[in-house]
């Protein structure tokens, strides 16, 4: 069985990777960071339930996912509750209209693009925008995003050639559609 030590000492080692498994549910960064304590709670309270045969990435990835989804669920419900006219109040993460930001502040020539881009991945499958976060932004092996996510490493392949080639087409005014929502 995993010590609550071994917990956080693997915990701090895999947080990067799990803060992009919960971003690419989220579609924002404003929330990871809680998703990632909340699903840290959630997984201390059921050490008993992990193998330690298996990767604990893997583990911890999936319990983070459904944390996040689970926070995006309730966002939505909150969104459509403030569209219907009722008292609830509208998450603030809408007010400004940038979904995403680097250091908290975009160039003005540039956050147009940066909108372009947020809406692009926002348009991807929640899975595809997972595993281009984790090749493009942190640089993982295919086979690192295979086990993390769960995935075979093909599947995973898929995933990045298919998200970079929507990207690529909706950032080049080929698809009109550059995101959800």
């Amino acid at each position: 069985m995993l010590t609550r030590d071994e917990f956080g000492r693997q915990f701090e080692g895999s947080r990067r990777k799990l803060w992009w498994v919960a971003v690419s549910v989220l579609g924002r960064r404003e929330q990871a960071d809680d998703v990632l304590q909340d699903a840290a709670m959630i997984a201390l309270g059921k050490l008993d339930e992990f193998d330690p045969a298996t990767s604990f990435e893997a583990w911890m990835a999936q319990v983070v996912r459904f944390v996040a989804l689970n926070a995006a669920r309730k966002r939505a419900r909150r969104a459509a509750l403030a569209a219907s006219g009722s008292e609830e109040p509208v998450a603030p993460e809408r007010i400004d209209g940038l979904r995403i930001r680097s250091d908290g502040s975009v160039p003005r020539d540039q956050q147009a693009f940066d909108d372009r881009v947020v809406r692009a991945l926002d348009g991807l499958p929640e899975i595809a925008r997972a595993c281009l976060l984790l090749r493009a932004v942190e640089g993982l092996s295919y086979r690192e995003i295979s086990v993390l996510l769960s995935i075979p490493e093909g599947t995973a392949m898929s995933h990045v050639h298919r998200a970079r080639t929507a990207m690529r087409r909706s950032l080049s005014g080929d698809g009109a559609k550059g995101g959800a929502e």
